[in-house]
């Protein structure tokens, strides 16, 4: 998942080769004089052999990008959301807690949304967030559904989810999307 920090710095290196691209197209165009690649490069030989501390800069600098991308590339690899909730903390007393397992939450709506006329599958994952759970529902609709139905009687469920948790309100994402699936004959 993309935050502020990730975006900034794509940002940045985004502009970055721009600039560079720019430069080049101008370079090569005529616009922008260089001098003759042959001397320039003879130069940068000259300079870069006899200066020992060029060479660890450029590994150094080398070794600071490459983690910088391996960083972003795990954080846009995995999954949005946090790890996977195992337990939620339903009821807290002084002779004990309450507890139930998020997968037997998250198996009974899937089942209730299920139900639901225009619906042929159904995806429930509750996440850890900073109220005591937030849930995602991933519902596959027939080609011939009407989303705003099917939203409209999601609800339901989902309300009937939080309601049987002990919670006030859960944060609820609900993705929706038609599949290729042929309508039944008989209904």
């Amino acid at each position: 998942m993309i935050d502020r920090v990730d975006r900034f710095v794509l940002c940045v290196l985004a502009l970055l080769l721009i600039a560079i691209g720019v430069v080049g197209l101008l370079a090569a165009t005529g616009v922008l004089t260089v001098s003759d690649p042959s001397t320039l490069y003879s130069s940068l030989t000259q300079t870069t052999v006899t200066v020992t501390w060029w060479w660890i800069a450029a590994i150094a600098l080398g070794v600071v990008l490459a983690l910088l991308g391996l960083v972003l590339a795990l954080r846009q690899l995995t999954r949005p959301g946090g790890p996977p909730l195992e337990t939620i903390v339903v009821d807290q007393a002084q002779r004990g807690r309450t507890m139930v397992r998020a997968r037997a939450v998250a198996r009974a709506v899937e089942q209730d949304l299920a139900r639901l006329p225009g619906v042929v599958g159904s995806r429930v994952q509750l996440l850890p967030n900073g109220t005591p759970v937030r849930l995602r529902a991933a519902l596959d609709l027939r080609s011939d559904a009407d989303v705003n139905e099917v939203r409209s009687r999601a609800t339901q469920p989902l309300e009937r989810a939080t309601d049987s948790l002990g919670f006030d309100r859960v944060p609820t994402e609900l993705w929706l999307r038609h599949t290729a699936q042929a309508p039944p004959r008989v209904r």
